[in-house]
């Protein structure tokens, strides 16, 4: 039987196992390279009480074809009262990692998949792919790099001695038992994982004060209850430049902005529908959108739960949160006799700002991985993450594609324009699964 290597311990790793297993694929044919248990990764290995998934949960789907499976699961598993609200159910994530383990545990039916759990340093292709991890290498017919979002990399220098006082990982969670009650903060960037430590720190009742630094000195929107209606996607005309797309884009939006249930709703419809859009357009025309909009289509995109924007709400209203705009141009020890502050953080305009403890929640960094990848001449890459073609397969060089080398999630995103969300992640799993199982048929390798 063909070999599978699946690289990553991520949702996209955990959804694809459960999708080619479906379809009839050997448990014990699978391969998964990665250092946390299967499907936690980033996004759900955390097992803090207060950080909840930014959707409800009728959109976490592992599988199209059960699309209110998750939904009925939490009913019967999850005792979360303050999930509940008018927009919806926005469970803790740790439970959605229970979802996920309980359904990996079924589609098995406790077969055990080979997990190596190791870093993976290098990937290469000759008859086989071959994976070198820090102990060994190790041989695959078929390959899937499904990474997940790596650690983000600072753009700003920070001093050896003051990093027991910062946390460059809150996602995880554990950061809670490194400060205390009354210390003064600042949470550098404005995204998701800040909402989250928000919402941890109003529900622990910090009283001490705390300041985020954020580019746009804007924070994420909350999600509303806005409708899934696939009847309503929106439908793309030809675009051939970056202009064409924003006006197209400007004229369905319309006057909604992102505190609008309808407004919500449209860009949803814009964004489902997006990728045969994206990959029309030029190099240029793409990296043109990125500049430009590719901060407010973050903030578009990833809106928060309500709870964390309650959170917020709170902090703020209590005196105790301030949002500067700014970039940070260094954190170093702090030196002032009259204050028992650790750090001094230095933006690039001049502002200084003092504190007992400070967050790195700057979003994710460049894959070493891919970027490995790209300049040993296995894949071509796309502004940093790998190119990829309408099957997912990844793209070499010269533009020609491996037949059984795939890619799912995160290290697609500048290929597809924009495929991280779990639903989208579901669904090109299955399409990868279907794409293997016909690839395995078409060579005879089963």
């Amino acid at each position: 039987m063909p070999k599978l290597a699946i690289i990553g311990d991520g949702y996209s790793a955990a959804v694809l196992v459960y999708h080619v297993i479906k379809r009839g694929f050997n448990p014990q044919d699978i391969t998964v390279f990665g250092l946390n248990e299967l499907g936690f990764g980033q996004a759900y290995g955390s097992q803090h009480a207060h950080y909840r998934l930014n959707v409800r949960d009728n959109l976490m789907r592992i599988d199209p074809d059960k699309p209110d499976d998750f939904v009925q699961w939490a009913k019967d598993n999850i005792d979360d009262p303050g999930a509940h609200g008018d927009a919806g159910s926005f469970y803790r994530r740790r439970d959605f990692a229970r979802y996920m383990k309980d359904r990996l545990k079924a589609i098995t039916q406790n077969t055990p998949i080979q997990f190596i759990r190791d870093h993976v340093e290098s990937i290469s292709r000759d008859d086989q792919w071959k994976i070198n991890t820090k102990t060994g290498q190790y041989d695959a017919d078929l390959l899937v790099t499904a990474t997940g979002n790596p650690k983000s990399i600072p753009n700003f220098t920070c001093d050896d001695s003051i990093k027991p006082c910062l946390t460059d990982q809150p996602w995880q969670g554990d950061w809670a038992q490194q400060i205390s009650p009354h210390d003064d903060l600042v949470i550098i960037g404005g995204g998701l994982t800040a909402m989250d430590i928000l919402a941890s720190l109003s529900a622990e009742n910090h009283n001490g004060q705390i300041k985020i630094i954020s580019p746009k000195g804007i924070l994420p929107p909350p999600q509303l209850d806005w409708c899934d209606q696939p009847e309503k996607d929106f439908q793309w005309p030809k675009i051939t430049s970056a202009s064409e797309m924003l006006q197209v884009m400007n004229k369905a939006m319309g006057a909604k902005d992102w505190l609008d249930r309808e407004g919500q709703e449209r860009f949803e419809q814009l964004r489902k529908s997006i990728s045969p859009v994206w990959r029309s357009l030029s190099d240029q025309d793409q990296m043109r959108l990125k500049k430009h909009i590719g901060w407010l289509w973050q903030l578009l995109r990833y809106r928060a739960a309500p709870q964390t924007v309650a959170a917020q709400r709170d902090l703020s209203e209590q005196g105790q949160l301030s949002l500067i705009k700014g970039r940070v141009k260094a954190i170093t020890a702090c030196h002032k006799p009259e204050t028992d502050h650790k750090i001094t953080v230095q933006l690039t305009d001049g502002q200084v700002i003092d504190a007992h403890h400070g967050f790195i929640a700057t979003g994710a960094g460049r894959d070493p991985l891919l970027t490995q990848m790209g300049s040993d001449g296995v894949a071509r890459l796309k502004h940093g993450h790998l190119d990829v073609s309408e099957l997912l397969q990844i793209t070499r060089p010269d533009g020609s594609i491996h037949k059984d080398g795939f890619a799912l999630g995160p290290p697609t995103v500048m290929s597809r324009g924009d495929v991280i969300g779990a639903t989208t992640i579901a669904g090109e799993a299955a399409l990868i699964a279907d794409a293997i199982i016909d690839h395995v048929k078409d060579v005879g390798l089963g």
